[in-house]
C-alpha cells in the first residue's frame, strides 16, 4: 500500500462553527456540538451530515464524527474534505491520527490555531479503496471500544 504525505490543509478545510448560546437554543432533533462533544440539541442545523467536528477552544483537537445534520458551535471547527476521493469517514480517521491536541496556542483557555492545524503533516493511503478498507477496520474497532465502555460502565448486579 503506497502512502500519501502532505499537509492537512492540502486535503481538508477547517470551517468555523456558529454562535448559538444555550439561552437561544430551541430543543430539536439536531445535535449541537461543542469541543467536548454533543452539548445539546437545536431545531435547525447548519451542516448537512456526514460531518467532522474538531475542538477549537477548551478541549482542543478532539474529533467527532456525525452521520446526520448537526450544528457546530463557535468553540469548534468542522472539517470538509477537499482532496478528490477522500470521504468524511477517511478524513475523520486521518484527523484522529494528526494529534491536533498537541497544538495549543493559548495560555488561559486552550486554543487550536487553524493555520497551525492545517500545516500538520498527515499520512494516508494513496488509493481510495485502501483508505476505505482502513476506515472500515477502524470503524469496527471504534464500535467494539464503545460497546466495551458501555458494558464496563454498567453497575454489577447482585448475583445471589
Amino acid at each position: 500500500m503506497k502512502l500519501e504525505h502532505c499537509n492537512l490543509g492540502d486535503i481538508a478545510a477547517l470551517k468555523y462553527g456558529k454562535s448559538l448560546p444555550e439561552r437561544v437554543r430551541e430543543p430539536g432533533p439536531y445535535p449541537v456540538y461543542g469541543s467536548s462533544g454533543v452539548v445539546g440539541s437545536h431545531s435547525s442545523f447548519c451542516v448537512e451530515g456526514p460531518g467532522i467536528v474538531v475542538g477549537r477552544k477548551g478541549s482542543i483537537g478532539t474529533v467527532y464524527f456525525e452521520e446526520d445534520p448537526f450544528f457546530p458551535i463557535d468553540t469548534v471547527y468542522y472539517a470538509v474534505p477537499t482532496w478528490p476521493d477522500i470521504s468524511h469517514r477517511s478524513l475523520y480517521y486521518i484527523l484522529q491520527l494528526a494529534q491536533l491536541h498537541k497544538l495549543n496556542t493559548d495560555a488561559a483557555v486552550p486554543g487550536l490555531n487553524r493555520t497551525n492545524a492545517l500545516s500538520v503533516k498527515v499520512t494516508f493511503p494513496q488509493r481510495e479503496d485502501d483508505r476505505e478498507r482502513v476506515a472500515d477496520q477502524l470503524a469496527i474497532f471504534d464500535r467494539l471500544m464503545r460497546l466495551n465502555n458501555i458494558r464496563t460502565s454498567r453497575p454489577l448486579s447482585n448475583a445471589s
